[in-house]
């Protein structure tokens, strides 16, 4: 209820810490309207896209394959991380 109103946002930074001491860290750009307020979405999401699984909307297939091209590694990191870690459905 204290977001902004008219499309604006609030940027919350985040760190989960997971049981065996492994951490995420990112942020949140939470709205109103109750966008980005889920942090295993987030997480989930994120790196689903960092792997490879999940093109958005906004982007073309090949805008998408670019910039899974300039960095490889972080789709192996990406997919180990969702393989080990419970983020929810």
């Amino acid at each position: 209820h204290t977001y902004p109103a008219g499309g604006c946002y609030d940027k919350h930074d985040l760190t989960v810490t997971f049981a065996d001491g492994e951490t995420y860290t990112g942020r949140l750009d939470c709205t109103a309207t109750g966008g980005d307020c889920d942090v295993a979405a987030h997480v989930r999401e994120g790196l689903e896209f960092m792997a490879g699984a999940k093109c958005p909307a906004h982007m073309t297939p090949e805008q998408y394959t670019a910039i899974l091209r300039a960095d490889p590694a972080r789709a192996g990191e990406a997919l180990a991380f969702l393989a080990t870690y419970d983020l929810g459905a």
